[in-house]
């Protein structure tokens, strides 16, 4: 994304964008340590049954909020209302 940045034919797209920081990367370090602590829970835990049912079900629910973030970048890449309109 930096290099994109510096490049100049991109300069009104991210002219209204500010550089990403950590905190947008937060959701992301959460779905990471929360898949972690499953997978040791699940791992060290005798009693697997409603404890891997959940764990599977929180990994579907985390995998549709990516599918839904990813589906939403994409449309904002595609659409023209980022563009400038001298109207």
């Amino acid at each position: 994304m930096c290099r994109a940045r510096l490049d100049g034919a991109n300069e009104q797209f991210f002219r209204s964008l500010a550089p990403a920081t950590i905190k947008e990367f937060y959701p992301a370090i959460a779905m990471v340590v929360a898949v972690g602590i499953a997978g040791v829970y699940l791992i060290t835990s005798k009693n697997i049954g409603v404890p891997a049912l959940l764990t599977l079900l929180m990994m579907i629910g985390l995998v549709v909020y990516q599918f839904q973030k990813a589906a939403s970048f994409w449309e904002r890449s595609l659409s023209d209302d980022w563009v400038e309109r001298s109207d």
